[in-house]
């Protein structure tokens, strides 16, 4: 089997209403996650880079129709070149109650698939929508998936709550000197770490703080970009494939 030029942690999701009041909700949350997410997929599998992540109902399907984007293209190697594009881990707490599509998305060759043990008998229980549920066997899933993939090159965050804050907490103890990169328009967990990397960077007396990278572009910096300053737009659409390649472009001029 062949290998990816790199691989990236992709650490994502959209924050539930009910949780809104600590992992804010941007406008348009969905809309402006889901693009995100595409862009990054795009952008890595276009570069012979490979995506990992815990299995979310929001997000797997999302990146393994992306995936499908570029199976026609890697049908000329030879096989022994081939890997997946995507490794995906999910827990056996959440098998029962994984959409058909899912499942069916979850058994292309693109894709592999890692299942965790659940944990002290732990189940999802689909009458607690938005609520944290399956602590245990989503902490042993991050724990195998962040410790057990090597290497992983880097992180990016989208959005997200405790899960996405658990996770970058994992990937810098392991990968202390590898880049965690946030988008922080995404709002949820990604902003609470820009503010957390900001902090770190106005206080002098603490040690040296986490490898975050900020991704942000602002309208006036889009608007020079694209020779559009005298545009009667106030906002333009954010441009979440140029951020995407832009971190790509990093990953691979980077020596690991």
């Amino acid at each position: 089997m062949g290998h990816p030029e790199f691989t990236v942690l992709l650490s994502a999701s959209v924050p539930t209403v009910e949780r809104a009041e600590k992992y804010a909700r941007i406008k348009d949350a969905q809309i402006n996650i889901e693009e995100a997410v595409i862009s990054i997929a795009r952008a890595v599998f276009s570069n012979n880079g490979q995506l990992i992540f815990g299995g979310h109902p929001s997000i797997t399907p999302l990146v393994a129709m992306v995936a499908t984007e570029f199976e026609k293209s890697r049908g000329a190697e030879q096989l022994e070149n081939l890997y997946p594009l995507v490794r995906i881990y999910q827990s056996e707490a959440f098998r029962a109650v994984l959409p058909t599509d899912t499942m069916s998305l979850l058994k292309l060759d693109i894709v592999e698939v890692i299942w965790t043990q659940a944990i002290a008998g732990e189940s999802f229980e689909v009458n607690i929508p938005g609520l944290p549920q399956c602590g245990k066997s989503l902490r042993s899933l991050r724990d195998k998936m962040i410790h057990k993939s090597n290497p992983i090159h880097a992180q990016i965050c989208i959005g997200g709550m405790e899960g996405v804050e658990e996770e970058v907490d994992l990937f810098q103890e392991r990968f202390p000197n590898h880049p965690v990169y946030l988008l922080p328009q995404t709002g949820g967990a990604t902003d609470i770490l820009r503010k957390r990397k900001l902090d770190w960077e106005t206080r002098r007396d603490l040690p040296k703080g986490p490898n975050f990278k900020i991704m942000e572009v602002d309208d006036l910096e889009m608007k020079r970009a694209l020779g559009l300053e005298d545009s009667p737009f106030e906002h333009l659409a954010y441009p979440y494939g140029y951020i995407a390649n832009w971190i790509v472009s990093e990953l691979i001029d980077r020596p690991f």
